[in-house]
């Protein structure tokens, strides 16, 4: 079974990769690496294997098969708010405290976590 989970996670990120070329996104990436990014800062961990059979890693999944949420770019800043409300909320900004809100964090282009940017 944790066999074909991987696959299918292998599998479904080689679809998602394609999935946000828009230059014109606010937030760039994909909305599934974001979903993903943000259940493994959730849970604390850095296996995305396990995230994705966690009710968290779930949610993610239904949301990108929902045909109703096509919107990539309003997608990544849905996630990239949350994984930033989070950070806050655990004193994780480190330097980027300056933030002090999730929207203003979700806003800064200069704040793009490299396992969202260059993938698990």
């Amino acid at each position: 079974m944790r066999t074909w989970s991987m696959f299918f996670l292998l599998f479904t990120l080689s679809f998602a990769v394609a999935e946000n070329e828009n230059p014109k996104c606010k937030v760039p990436g994909e909305p599934l690496r974001w979903g993903l990014g943000y259940c493994m800062l959730l849970e604390g961990t850095d296996d995305v294997e396990s995230v994705g059979n966690t009710a968290c890693g779930k949610s993610v999944y239904a949301e990108f098969n929902d045909p109703s949420k096509k919107d990539p770019c309003a997608k990544n800043l849905a996630w990239k708010t949350k994984f930033c409300a989070l950070m806050l909320k655990r004193n994780l900004a480190g330097e980027r405290k300056k933030w002090k809100t999730a929207e203003k964090c979700a806003n800064d282009p200069s704040f793009f976590p490299a396992d969202i940017k260059n993938g698990f």
